[in-house]
C-alpha cells in the first residue's frame, strides 16, 4: 500500500509532472491524481509500488533531487519511461558501486 503523502512528496521532491510520474510508474495520469487526493493508504499493483518507492529513495539519495527530476523528465520524453527509471536507480546505487581501478 502507498500513501498520498508518499506520492505527492516524491513527485514534488523530483519536480515531476503528474504525467511523467504516471508514465514512469506505468499508470494513467488520473491514477496518480487519485492517489494524491486519497484520504488514506491506497492499494496498487506491486510493480507500481516498487517503482514509486524506488523513486522516493532516489529523491533522498540525489544531491539535487530537482536536477534529477529534470533529467528524468527529459529522458522520459526523449527515450521513454525506462530511461527515466534508469536515472533514478542510478542515483540510488551509483555511490555504492564498487570502484574500478584504472587500467595499468
Amino acid at each position: 500500500m502507498i500513501t498520498p503523502d508518499l506520492v505527492w512528496k516524491t513527485r514534488a521532491d523530483l519536480g515531476l509532472s503528474t504525467l511523467v510520474l504516471a508514465r514512469v510508474i506505468g499508470v494513467q495520469t488520473e491514477t496518480v491524481e487519485a492517489w494524491e487526493m486519497a484520504r488514506g493508504p491506497v492499494q496498487c499493483l506491486a510493480s507500481s509500488e516498487t517503482i514509486l518507492r524506488a523513486l522516493a529513495q532516489a529523491a533522498q539519495a540525489a544531491r539535487n533531487p530537482a536536477k534529477l527530476g529534470h533529467a528524468m523528465t527529459e529522458a522520459a520524453i526523449n527515450h521513454g519511461p525506462m530511461a527515466a527509471l534508469y536515472l533514478a536507480l542510478h542515483a540510488i546505487y551509483w555511490r555504492t558501486a564498487p570502484k574500478q581501478e584504472p587500467a595499468k
